[in-house]
């Protein structure tokens, strides 16, 4: 019996090394996957980056929108409170509106960043 439960324990021994070595290697291939989809070439590396450009072009049109209508919603409830008026309702739209161009502004920050990685990444575009 003795024997046996050894056998066992070495088998189990052998399984774990054999699962740990598995998840090694599918570590390494997501690290090599991760490389791979970088762009090789300069012009599809260039691509790339006038599409970031394009889509952060396309966010901060979109940012500069909802900052103007924001900007309008306040100037219009102050109008109301010197009328001795307040709406809820432009309040809880405020307030969306604030969350949307802090959304909108994240999402710019994250695009700039990833552009500035690739550059860094070894392409520079001459000037």
């Amino acid at each position: 019996m003795k024997e046996f439960e050894k056998q066992i324990a070495e088998l189990d021994n052998k399984i774990v090394k054999q699962q740990m070595k598995e998840q090694e290697k599918a570590l390494g291939k997501e690290k090599d996957v991760k490389k791979n989809e970088t762009p090789q070439s300069e012009e599809e590396q260039l691509f790339t980056q006038a599409f970031a450009l394009d889509q952060t072009q396309k966010m901060n049109h979109v940012f500069k929108g909802l900052e103007r209508e924001k900007n309008t919603l306040e100037s219009e409830m102050k109008l109301d409170a010197n009328r001795g008026i307040y709406s809820e309702r432009k309040q809880e739209k405020l307030i969306k509106l604030e969350e949307k161009l802090q959304t909108v502004q994240e999402q710019i920050k994250e695009n700039g960043e990833q552009s500035t990685e690739e550059k860094n990444n070894g392409f520079s575009v001459p000037v």
